[in-house]
């Protein structure tokens, strides 16, 4: 996390990443750990969780950049594209997409399918074969009032050439081949 999310605002991380790629900060012991007690020395935190992160597995599997990413982006936004950003957006129930196949899992599912809608919420990506982007998430929810007009405000960004560029993570380079806003951020349930 203090790579990619909270690093962005401390200065000797951003030194460290103006000077090691991601890939180097994370497979080098001694850097890793120098960046997980980043948060310990300087903000005084109790702890710090080292993990791996979602980049090095498709790395590890021998994929180029490109396909890489496309496999990232089966379970994971790029930064600056999540909806969860938008605030306009939750995960209700669970993010296993089989616990909605039967049992109790299913009767919610049910439910919101049939009442979401009267307090204003939609079901974002549905396994509509026509739909481009993530794969279907039964378990995220769109608050269609506020997501509506923030979807709108995105495309006439991108259409009118303000909407800025996705930069500033490993990968940012690929988001216009990856076709972000077209396929992801316009991937969702034909009712947004």
């Amino acid at each position: 996390w203090i790579m990619r999310q909270a690093g962005r605002y401390l200065p000797d991380f951003m030194k460290l990443k103006a000077k090691y790629d991601f890939f180097t900060r994370c497979q080098t012991p001694e850097l890793a750990t120098e960046i997980t007690v980043m948060p310990i020395d300087q903000i005084g935190t109790d702890a710090a969780i080292l993990f791996s992160d979602i980049l090095v597995v498709p790395q590890a599997m021998g994929l180029a950049p490109f396909d890489r990413a496309l496999d990232i982006l089966r379970y994971s936004s790029i930064p600056g594209s999540s909806r969860h950003h938008w605030g306009t957006d939750v995960d209700v129930y669970s993010l296993d997409p089989e616990t909605f196949e039967s049992g109790e899992g299913a009767q919610v599912l049910a439910w919101l399918r049939e009442h979401a809608h009267s307090f204003g919420f939609v079901e974002v990506y549905t396994a509509d074969s026509l739909r481009p982007g993530y794969q279907p998430e039964a378990w995220h929810w769109s608050y269609l009032p506020l997501a509506g007009p923030y979807l709108e405000s995105i495309n006439d960004a991108a259409k009118n050439g303000t909407l800025p560029r996705f930069e500033g993570f490993e990968g940012a380079e690929l988001a216009d081949s990856l076709r972000i806003v077209e396929d992801f951020v316009n991937g969702v349930n034909r009712t947004l």
